[in-house]
Order: structure tokens, then C-alpha cells, then sequence
């Protein structure tokens, strides 16, 4: 049961995509689909539902792995 969570996990879904590419041409940052694009994703809709704000927003990228086995 976990495994199948997990595979289901790392597939990207639309949100991410758009905020990989967003990263790579505002920031020229590459990051991984999974868990980087995902948290990328989820600060973006932060942003854009006026949760931050009133201040500066920090991002840590770290330098997600992409995987190379099917």
C-alpha cells in the first residue's frame, strides 16, 4: 500500500509542470517534477492567493535529484 502511495506521489501533475517552467524562466533554476517542482507549485499559489502578504518570501531550493530509472 505504501509503495503504490509513494509511485503515485512522484507522478507531477499539471500545477507542477507550470511551475518548473515558471522557475526556469523567472529564477533560471532547474528543479526536479516531484518534490521541488511540488513545493515550487504550492509557494507559487501561496503568492498568488495573497497568503505572504506584507513581506519577502524565501525559497529554498534544494537541489532536488532528477531520477533516471523508469
Amino acid at each position: 500500500m505504501i509503495g503504490s502511495t509513494r509511485a503515485r506521489m512522484e507522478i507531477p501533475d499539471k500545477r507542477s509542470w507550470g511551475a518548473i517552467e515558471d522557475a526556469g524562466r523567472m529564477e533560471a533554476f532547474v528543479t526536479d517534477p516531484v518534490d521541488e517542482g511540488k513545493s515550487f507549485a504550492g509557494m507559487i499559489d501561496m503568492i498568488w492567493n495573497g497568503e505572504t502578504r506584507g513581506g519577502n518570501v524565501l525559497y529554498a531550493h534544494l537541489g532536488g535529484q532528477f531520477r533516471s530509472w523508469p
